[in-house]
Parts: structure tokens; sequence; C-alpha cells
């Protein structure tokens, strides 16, 4: 994924969060911390600006919430195997580029 365009999806993904926070913090404050703390592996812009490459950012791993998902049904099974295989070919990439 080309630079440029991986910054501007942190940028709308962390605009997209911080309203979300601003949204939930009058009504449910316990939640609205609980998703800023889950947040915090993602890289902000101005880290991937700097030239930060991941040293300190934790990785998430999607597959405890996909396999609840699943199990609950509320992800079908041909989808839970397309989000799983893009999830580890995007540790894949970012692996190679520490």
């Amino acid at each position: 994924m080309e630079k440029h365009a991986f910054v501007e999806m942190l940028v709308n993904l962390h605009e997209s969060l911080d309203r979300v926070v601003d949204a939930l913090t009058p009504d449910r404050p316990d939640l609205a911390r609980a998703l800023r703390k889950r947040a915090q592996w993602i890289p902000r812009p101005e880290e991937i600006a700097r030239g930060v490459t991941g040293r300190g950012v934790r990785t998430a791993s999607l597959g405890p919430i996909l396999y609840r998902a699943l199990a609950e049904g509320a992800v079908e099974g041909r989808e839970f195997d397309r989000v799983m295989i893009r999830q580890q070919r995007a540790a894949r990439e970012v692996k190679q580029e520490e």
C-alpha cells in the first residue's frame, strides 16, 4: 500500500474514532475509555510521518473477535475466512516493512 494512502486511511480512522468517543463520553464514559484504550495500538499519522515503524506499536489480532462473531452467527464462514486471510497478509506486509 502506498504510504500516502496508508497515512490518509489512518487520519480517517482516528477522526472517526474521535467522533465515536466524543459521542459516547456523555452517556457511556466507560465505553468511550474502553474504545480509546483498544485503539491505542493503531499508529497515529504523525508517528508514520516521523518514520516510526512499529517499534512499540503492538499488532492486534482479530482472531479472537472473529471466532466469537462466527460462533454467535454474526459472521458467516466465507466472510470469516476472507477477513482472516487479509489479516495474515497485512501482518506479513507489516513485518516486511520493519
